[in-house]
């Protein structure tokens, strides 16, 4: 075989082993509009717990937030009584086991947030964000981290865009 025969294939090998060892995780990417309209609720609150659970149906490990919702922006599901929201995604950190999958949200106890929800499909009373990190925002003294506003002015567009008045 020839030398340069050999380095492609040598490269060709390599190539392969480190694609199978790759991780990534598939997105789509929404945009502001969309994370208004697909929402079922769109909600502003504050993290008051964090839990991870092991699901024995699909083997993996969970994390559900619960969220003492502030402001309920949009609401297609009637959470308005509800003291309390479930947000779930998939990973977390159960025991010794460790599993995150790139581009769900972070959350921190105590933290109060912007969020673009739809329905879990695991759990009916639960609720996903859309887009993972994209439906997620961070509010700080009354300003949304991300879109980078003052509370108010988000969630006054947030309605503009809901009641299609852009």
């Amino acid at each position: 075989m020839t030398k340069k025969k050999s380095i492609v294939l040598i490269m060709l090998t390599l190539a392969l082993v480190c694609a199978s060892h790759a991780n990534s995780t598939i997105l789509v990417k929404y945009n502001f509009e969309q994370l208004c309209k697909h929402a079922k609720l769109i909600i502003t609150g504050k993290v008051t717990s964090i839990d991870y659970v092991w699901n024995n149906e699909v083997k993996l490990i969970f994390t559900h937030v619960t969220i003492k919702p502030d402001v309920i922006v949009k609401d297609l599901r009637a959470v308005k009584t509800k003291e309390s929201i479930i947000v779930t995604h998939i990973g977390g950190i159960l025991d010794s086991s460790y599993c995150k999958f790139e581009g769900t949200p972070d959350f921190k106890t105590g933290e109060s947030v912007f969020l673009f929800l739809r329905s879990d499909d695991l759990l009916p009373e639960a609720y996903n964000v859309i887009g993972w990190h994209q439906g997620k925002h961070q509010i700080t003294e009354d300003y949304v981290r991300g879109p980078e506003k003052s509370l108010n002015e988000y969630i006054e567009e947030v309605k503009s865009i809901i009641n299609n008045n852009p």
